[in-house]
């Protein structure tokens, strides 16, 4: 299973620090878009069979090392009507608004 991020070197303090901020991103922007939608965590458990650790661990800053699986993610982008690069955008507008254009309503997500 493919990682968001592939491998990075835990010894390298950059590829860490970049790390910890895309994860900080994809939570941020996760439970923005979540709540734009009203969907919470127990949706996307019932949904997708996702164990609420893993949406924990996602929509948490409480897991710096934390590497989601594209496999992961893609469906609850997917269910959101986003992308994965839409989870990695930097926030705008002093961090109360995603900078995007291209975000669509809510869908159903057909396996």
């Amino acid at each position: 299973m493919e990682n968001i991020f592939g491998d990075y070197d835990i010894n390298n303090e950059e590829q860490v620090n970049q790390h910890r901020l895309m994860l900080s991103r994809i939570s941020r922007n996760l439970r923005w878009f979540m709540g734009q939608k009203s969907v919470n965590s127990v949706d996307l458990h019932k949904q997708f069979g996702v164990s609420t650790g893993t949406i924990t661990k996602i929509l948490s800053d409480k897991y710096p090392d934390y590497n989601p699986s594209v496999m992961t993610l893609y469906p609850i982008t997917n269910y959101l009507g986003i992308t994965i690069d839409d989870l990695l955008q930097e926030p705008i507008d002093d961090g109360n608004e995603i900078g995007l254009q291209n975000c669509a309503p809510l869908v159903s997500y057909q396996a």
